[in-house]
Order: structure tokens, then C-alpha cells, then sequence
């Protein structure tokens, strides 16, 4: 029972019965959680009574997404279920359980034996902790099954990792026997809007990143630079502040260095027009009061802040806000290569544009700040000042904050 509708390379993935581990690199709207889900349900299909696992980077991911998706294309086949909400299992009558579990919590995936597993967006992770979650599902996959290449492990993903990811360690450079790979571009979903492609394309300028997200390429990600797509020339302007602007601010906290980058976002461009250093999170809130209209200042700090002891028993988001301020941040500061690769896409596209005049730490940080020794991102013991890093790291949390790429929640609502 599969699905005639389906892609090639979906009915290629979905029906393979010889890989024991089984990959799909995909591009954004490729289709690749479809395919993990589909695959899922055609081996309970052929082999009554196993169980199977579908993992996902977060529970609200597998809420998203999986949920739905497995609901949708069980009800399509005419198979009833059950879907227990408070385990996270579907019940599949007289067959078995799909548990969805999530990466977020590793330790939920060893409490039980399944037939099958697949794992969805794994490359998303950092190597080691994908290398993880492989062996616990390693360890996990073990119930009897009667599929002609025993225990099967499947992965869906964007090859986010590049070649330094765990997707390309284990299916291109070090395979096991008995793996295959396969690529899925999103030019061959004739099930996506007409205008979905180019709205990847205006959004990942960079041509590695097309490359990555539309072919499900693997690309190098290393460059010598970390701000490689900054151009004094073609991300030049001479726009200051006016005293109408709103103003994006990024902030990053340090003792005796704690760094803003103020930004005014215009016609879908941000501009950089002015830097600022304060001795602690006070100085910084005086500075800001003297200097600005505190009900047009947005503020983008530096996440960890909220858990930082300031002044008593307030964080410095707290204070940042009970001094009157907008503050948004997330839970936890962005992945560096997540936030270095989303301001470089925009410096490529001139998104963004600098004021050398007005910001010469941070221009000066763009141009020259590399790796060090480790591959790792330039580090700077001493912050009094404020040190090169903590002016990018200023800039990358207002371009996170201020300029979001196209999300994966969005990239989702296209099924196939």
C-alpha cells in the first residue's frame, strides 16, 4: 500500500528493502519527513506486530509535525488507531506502536525495543550529541523482525552539518555495509507553490547554501573568515541614527565590556550605525537612557543574561526591563555556525549594510575575526573595552533577533 502520488525519490526511500541504514538528504520542501513517515507505516504494514520509533529535534516538532502527519497519512491508508497523548504513541490496530520521541531527552528512547527507527533532521545537531542519539538508537533497534535487511535505521535531514556534520560522516566519507543514500532536491516537489523556490533562492544568496537547502548537497561550511560574505564595499552605507528611527539593539554582556550594536531597519535592510561600550548592565541602561528614546529601542541581548545575578537577585534582562525596555531573546543564544551562516547569507544579499565611520570596532571585527587552532571561532580572554568578539557577538544576536531567515515552522507546512 503506498501512496501513487509520491516523488521518485520518496517511493525510492519509502520501499527500499535492502539498506539497513537508510538515508534522504533533502532540501527545504523535498518531502522528507513524508518519506520517514510513509516508510514507517508500510513496514508495520508488512510486518504485523513490530514497533517502530520516529524522533524528532523537539517535542514541538514532533507536535508540528509528526502528530499530524502520521494522523494524516494512517487515515488516508484506512488504518485505525489510537494516539496516546500523554506517551507520545500511536497504536496502530493489529499491527504495533510508532513512539515519537524527541532528541531533547535522549534517555526516552531506551526504555523499549523497537524493529525500526527513524530519524528525522538529526543533522541539525552538533556531531557529538547526533553521534549519541546513533547509538542509543543502535542499541535500541533489536526487536525481531521479518524485513529482508533485519533491524533498519533511517535518516531524514537537511544536510545542515555540511561535511563536517554527522550526516556525511556516516553515509559519505565512513559508511557501514549496507548503507545508501539518497538526494532529493526541492525543484522536483511539483507539489510546492510556484513561487517557493525563489523565495529560498532571494533568502540563501550564498551559492553553497542554495546548494544545501534546494539539492541536499553536502558543502563546506569552513571559511577563513567568519564573517566571509562582509564587503566594505558592497555592504557600505553612511545612514546615522535620525531621531524618528527605531532602533534594533544587540546586546552582549560582559564585566567591564559589555558591547551594543545599534541597527535601524529599513526597507527590509538593516543598517549598522552606531556601537556602543558600557562597564556592566547599569552603565549600559544609564548610557542607553542618555543617549536614546527608550519607547523606540528594541533590545536583542545576550541570552544567558537572564540567568546572570546582576544586582541582587535581577538578572540583567531584568533590569534591562524594569528600566522600561523591549527586550526580546530566546531561551538560549543561537548556534554560532547558525547565526554566523544567517548574517552571512544576509551580508551576501546586502541586507545588511555597515557604517564604517560609526562602527569601526565592529567593521573591524567583520573584516579580520577567523579561527583559531581548533576550527572554533576566534575567543578573546580579556573583554575591557569590549574585545573583537564581543562586538560580533553583539551584532550576530541583533541579526538573529532582527532578521530571521525562513523558518522551519514555515518550511513544514509543505507536506510532500
Amino acid at each position: 500500500m503506498v501512496n501513487q502520488t509520491l516523488l521518485p525519490h520518496q517511493y525510492e526511500f519509502i520501499t527500499d528493502t535492502k539498506s539497513k541504514y537508510l538515508g534522504l538528504s533533502g532540501g527545504y520542501g523535498s518531502g522528507k519527513s513524508e518519506c520517514g513517515i510513509q516508510r514507517t507505516i508500510l513496514l508495520m504494514l508488512r510486518d504485523p506486530s513490530i514497533n517502530t520509533l520516529y524522533a524528532m529535534p523537539s517535542f514541538d516538532l514532533l507536535n508540528l509535525r509528526a502528530v499530524g502527519g502520521f494522523s494524516e497519512v494512517l487515515t488516508r491508508y484506512g488504518i485505525k488507531y489510537d494516539y496516546v497523548k500523554q506517551s507520545k504513541t500511536f497504536h496502530l490496530h493489529g499491527l504495533g506502536n510508532i513512539y515519537l520521541r524527541s532528541y531533547d531527552n535522549p534517555d526516552s528512547m531506551i526504555a523499549f525495543e523497537v524493529a525500526h527507527m527513524t530519524l528525522d533532521e538529526l543533522d541539525v545537531l552538533k556531531p557529538e550529541k547526533a553521534e549519541d542519539i546513533w547509538h542509543k538508537a543502535l542499541s535500541r533497534v533489536r526487536q525481531h523482525t521479518n524485513h529482508p535487511a533485519g533491524n533498519t535505521i533511517s535518516l531524514v535531514s537537511t544536510p545542515d552539518g555540511g561535511i563536517n556534520g554527522f550526516f556525511y560522516k556516516r553515509f559519505v566519507e565512513k559508511p557501514a555495509p549496507n548503507t545508501r543514500l539518497i538526494k532529493a532536491s526541492t525543484s522536483a516537489n511539483f507539489f510546492l507553490p510556484p513561487d517557493y523556490i525563489t523565495t529560498l533562492k532571494d533568502t540563501y544568496g550564498d551559492n553553497d547554501l542554495i546548494a544545501m537547502y534546494l539539492e541536499g548537497e553536502f558543502v563546506s561550511l569552513n571559511k577563513v573568515r567568519q564573517f566571509t560574505r562582509y564587503s566594505n564595499t558592497n555592504n557600505s552605507t553612511t545612514r546615522t541614527v535620525t531621531p524618528e528611527d527605531t532602533l534594533h539593539i544587540g546586546l552582549d554582556f560582559n564585566v567591564q565590556g559589555s558591547v551594543m550594536i545599534v541597527g535601524v531597519k529599513e526597507d527590509g535592510v538593516m543598517h549598522i550605525v552606531a556601537e556602543h561600550v558600557a562597564m556592566d548592565t547599569m552603565s549600559m541602561i544609564l548610557l542607553l537612557n542618555n543617549t536614546y528614546d527608550r519607547k523606540k529601542v528594541i533590545l536583542y541581548p545576550d541570552a544567558s543574561s537572564q540567568n546572570r545575578s546582576v544586582n541582587a537577585d535581577r538578572s540583567s534582562l531584568q533590569l534591562l526591563r524594569d528600566a522600561g525596555y523591549t527586550v526580546k531573546h530566546s531561551k538560549k543564544n543561537p548556534e554560532v555556525s547558525a547565526s554566523l551562516m544567517q548574517c552571512n547569507n544576509h551580508l551576501f544579499t546586502k541586507k545588511i549594510l555597515i557604517n564604517p565611520h560609526s562602527v569601526p570596532r565592529l567593521a573591524s571585527a567583520l573584516e579580520t575575526l577567523g579561527y583559531d587552532s581548533h576550527d572554533k571561532p576566534e575567543k578573546f580572554s580579556s573583554h575591557k573595552d569590549g574585545s573583537m568578539d564581543d562586538y560580533a557577538d553583539g551584532f550576530r544576536y541583533l541579526i538573529y533577533g532582527a532578521m530571521p531567515l525562513l523558518t522551519r515552522a514555515k518550511i513544514s507546512t509543505f507536506r510532500h
